[in-house]
């Protein structure tokens, strides 16, 4: 069996490769090959995350935990950093058309918002919502997460009749966890 021996000409000092990531890399001196290849992978990069394309976006995720409040038809939130996400302290007593804290209650109470002041640097997106629902009722739900004007908006709706949940009808011991992941400017 014979082998070809194949010789490559390094680049010339001053040319322009083009590395297989669409990067370029321009030699300032006469090198191999090989050593303009390891010099690509420690070219330097940027914070941009991969399908957004804007420098400076900041992935984060917190659960958020809902339950009564102390007073009749309030609830009680507590926002806590998973990685990299946003904590707000306990706050009870968050009542219909109302801003408690850093939360909002819509006037019928199917719309909780996380507001921006809670949250580092300023949303942008809500990428993927989840729930656990600690309830004997197994009934399916389906958790919405956008965001307004910088806040994030939350609503939890019942999957049979696709109708938003009050979110001051919980009842007895039932807590509902919403897991969030959402990117934020700087």
């Amino acid at each position: 069996m014979s082998v070809n021996k194949v010789t490559i000409t390094p680049p010339a000092t001053g040319s322009t490769l083009t590395i297989a990531d669409g990067k370029t890399l321009t030699v300032t001196q006469n090198t191999s090959l090989d050593e303009a290849v390891a010099m690509s992978s420690k070219a330097p990069k940027t914070d941009v995350i991969i399908g957004d394309g804007i420098a400076s976006r900041i992935l984060r995720m917190s659960n958020l935990y809902i339950t009564n409040g102390t007073n009749a038809d309030t609830i009680k939130c507590q926002l806590i950093n998973v990685w990299n996400g946003d904590a707000i302290v306990s706050t009870d007593n968050i009542g219909k058309g109302a801003t408690t804290g850093d939360f909002n209650l819509s006037a019928d109470g199917k719309s909780l918002k996380i507001l921006n002041s809670g949250i580092s640097g300023v949303s942008v997106a809500v990428l993927a919502t989840t729930m656990y629902l600690d309830s004997s009722n197994m009934t399916w739900i389906y958790v919405s997460g956008e965001v307004s004007g910088g806040d994030i908006l939350i609503g939890i709706f019942n999957d049979h009749v696709l109708g938003q949940i009050d979110l001051t009808t919980l009842a007895g011991t039932t807590f509902w966890q919403i897991f969030i992941t959402y990117l934020t400017s700087a």
